[in-house]
Protein backbone atom coordinates (compact mmCIF):
# COMPACT_ATOMS: atom_id res chain seq x y z
CA UNK A 1 0.00 0.00 0.00
CA UNK A 2 1.44 3.17 -0.91
CA UNK A 3 2.30 5.26 2.29
CA UNK A 4 -0.55 7.66 3.58
CA UNK A 5 -3.05 5.46 2.29
CA UNK A 6 -2.95 3.23 5.42
CA UNK A 7 -3.98 6.06 7.98
CA UNK A 8 -7.36 6.53 5.44
CA UNK A 9 -8.55 3.29 6.23
CA UNK A 10 -10.54 2.47 9.54
CA UNK A 11 -8.88 0.76 12.18
CA UNK A 12 -10.20 -2.80 11.36
CA UNK A 13 -8.88 -2.79 8.15
CA UNK A 14 -5.66 -0.77 8.72
CA UNK A 15 -4.31 -3.62 10.88
CA UNK A 16 -3.83 -5.81 7.85
CA UNK A 17 -1.04 -3.28 6.31
CA UNK A 18 2.53 -2.61 7.78
CA UNK A 19 2.90 1.03 8.59
CA UNK A 20 6.34 1.10 6.40
CA UNK A 21 4.79 -0.06 3.20
CA UNK A 22 6.12 -3.81 1.37
CA UNK A 23 6.33 -1.80 -1.46
CA UNK A 24 9.11 0.60 -1.06
CA UNK A 25 12.22 -1.21 -2.36
CA UNK A 26 10.28 -2.22 -5.13
CA UNK A 27 9.95 1.78 -5.95
CA UNK A 28 13.40 2.17 -5.51
CA UNK A 29 14.72 -0.60 -7.75
CA UNK A 30 11.57 -0.53 -10.87
CA UNK A 31 9.38 1.69 -12.59
CA UNK A 32 5.87 1.05 -10.65
CA UNK A 33 2.47 1.85 -11.46
CA UNK A 34 0.94 3.13 -9.30
CA UNK A 35 3.27 6.17 -9.51
CA UNK A 36 4.59 6.73 -5.46
CA UNK A 37 2.70 10.02 -3.97
CA UNK A 38 5.10 13.02 -3.32
CA UNK A 39 4.38 13.59 -0.12
CA UNK A 40 3.14 17.18 -1.20
CA UNK A 41 0.27 15.35 -2.98
CA UNK A 42 -2.77 15.38 -1.77
CA UNK A 43 -4.42 11.51 -1.56
CA UNK A 44 -5.55 10.49 -4.93
CA UNK A 45 -8.73 8.75 -5.76
CA UNK A 46 -7.63 8.25 -8.94
CA UNK A 47 -5.06 4.67 -8.52
CA UNK A 48 -7.26 2.63 -5.98
CA UNK A 49 -7.93 -0.57 -7.02
CA UNK A 50 -9.47 -2.09 -4.34
CA UNK A 51 -13.08 -1.86 -3.40
CA UNK A 52 -13.43 -4.18 -0.22
CA UNK A 53 -16.35 -6.15 0.05
CA UNK A 54 -17.61 -3.95 2.83
CA UNK A 55 -21.25 -2.78 3.00
CA UNK A 56 -19.92 0.32 4.74
CA UNK A 57 -17.80 1.40 2.38
CA UNK A 58 -19.22 2.94 -0.69
CA UNK A 59 -16.02 2.50 -3.35
CA UNK A 60 -12.65 1.75 -3.91
CA UNK A 61 -10.71 2.72 -0.83
CA UNK A 62 -6.94 1.69 -1.31
CA UNK A 63 -4.23 0.75 -4.01
CA UNK A 64 -3.47 -3.12 -3.45
CA UNK A 65 -2.82 -4.42 -7.27
CA UNK A 66 0.64 -2.76 -9.06
CA UNK A 67 2.78 -3.08 -12.35
CA UNK A 68 5.96 -3.74 -12.00
CA UNK A 69 8.15 -2.89 -14.45
CA UNK A 70 11.57 -2.68 -15.81
CA UNK A 71 12.87 0.92 -15.78
CA UNK A 72 14.19 0.14 -19.67
CA UNK A 73 10.65 0.30 -20.48
CA UNK A 74 9.17 3.80 -21.37
CA UNK A 75 5.91 4.71 -19.55
CA UNK A 76 3.65 6.02 -22.10
CA UNK A 77 -0.16 6.29 -20.70
CA UNK A 78 -0.98 4.45 -17.21
CA UNK A 79 -4.33 4.12 -15.16
CA UNK A 80 -6.93 1.98 -13.41
CA UNK A 81 -9.87 1.51 -14.73
CA UNK A 82 -12.96 2.56 -13.05
CA UNK A 83 -15.82 2.98 -15.16
CA UNK A 84 -16.68 -0.19 -16.10
CA UNK A 85 -15.39 -2.80 -13.78
CA UNK A 86 -16.37 -2.05 -10.36
CA UNK A 87 -19.04 -4.55 -10.52
CA UNK A 88 -16.67 -7.29 -12.15
CA UNK A 89 -14.34 -7.66 -9.24
CA UNK A 90 -13.42 -6.19 -6.30
CA UNK A 91 -10.08 -5.32 -7.19
CA UNK A 92 -9.65 -2.59 -10.36
CA UNK A 93 -7.23 -3.50 -13.61
CA UNK A 94 -4.51 -1.33 -13.69
CA UNK A 95 -2.90 -0.72 -17.20
CA UNK A 96 -0.58 0.59 -19.12
CA UNK A 97 0.75 1.13 -22.21
CA UNK A 98 4.96 0.80 -22.83
CA UNK A 99 7.39 1.07 -25.41
CA UNK A 100 9.73 -1.49 -25.53
CA UNK A 101 13.82 0.10 -26.17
Amino acid sequence: MPPGQRTRLPAAQAVAYRRDTEMAPLYTKYQVIPPQPSPNDPPSTDWLTHFPNDPGVPGPDRTIDYLVLSPTLQILDAHVRHHDTEKISDHLPVTATVQLP
